[in-house]
């Protein structure tokens, strides 16, 4: 994968799990039920989806140990 495709997916995967922690967190916040709540869900739900899409699942990466 070259470098500016990685560097797009990654900005995207980062993107989902920013939402993703912000979406988790209205959710927790707001009434079960609930509008807000259902639209938080939706957005978590949305994100995780995005967060599969792009992960490196699979990859081989080296990490120095």
């Amino acid at each position: 994968m070259s470098g500016l495709v990685h560097g797009g997916v990654m900005a995207i995967h980062i993107a989902g799990g920013l939402v993703a922690l912000l979406a988790g967190a209205w959710a927790v916040a707001s009434r079960k039920g609930g509008r807000m709540h259902a639209s938080a869900g939706t957005w978590f739900c949305a994100s995780m989806l995005i967060l599969g899409v792009t992960s490196p699942e699979g990859k081989k990466y080296h990490v120095a140990a």
